[in-house]
């Protein structure tokens, strides 16, 4: 029975380390998606300024990576409730998990927002988000890369050391 403890901690702390560097995978791949979908929105006001849903319309027919699922939801909501900010706060609480409480904060700034000043407003407003998501990323980024290398070997050592106190 003791060995089979063991082994189950051994499996378990190298799990444990898989999952945290693909959590960390997953965060800079919406973070990622948040800086194609703000590059696009930032096209669209500088080019075309269209009203608030038309600028989710066409953002949905763009493919955003992980930003995607943000933008349908926040489409669907939108259509439900009639009402921006809180369709985008819906949007964001149901598609944006893999992103840690800061990067939640600014979304949720973001989407206070939009549609909320003129043109000139807008394009401030996505100059400066979009440098904030783009700085996460490369955080993000760089964590992965840091973390990703050892974590995985550490916890399974970790495991293995337990295993052994275990036995």
């Amino acid at each position: 029975m003791r060995y089979l403890g063991a082994a189950l901690l051994a499996a378990g702390a190298a799990l444990a380390g898989r999952w945290w560097v693909a959590r960390l995978r997953g965060r800079e791949e919406c973070l990622e998606g948040l800086v194609l979908m703000l590059n696009r929105m930032q096209t669209e006001l500088e080019y075309s300024a269209p009203p608030l849903e038309g600028l989710l319309e066409c953002l949905c027919a763009t493919e955003l990576g992980a930003a995607s699922s943000l933008v349908r939801v926040c489409r669907e909501r939108l259509a439900v409730c009639g009402d921006f900010p809180s369709a985008w706060r819906e949007a964001v609480k149901r598609t944006a998990p893999r992103l840690n409480a800061e990067d939640r904060a600014s979304l949720l700034a973001f989407g206070q927002g939009l549609g909320t000043t003129d043109l000139n407003g807008q394009r401030r407003g996505l100059a400066l988000y979009l440098r904030l998501f783009d700085e996460a990323r490369t955080r993000a980024r760089s964590e992965r890369e840091k973390y990703g290398a050892y974590l995985p070997r550490l916890s399974l050592l970790l495991g293995l050391c337990g295993a052994v106190l275990l036995l």
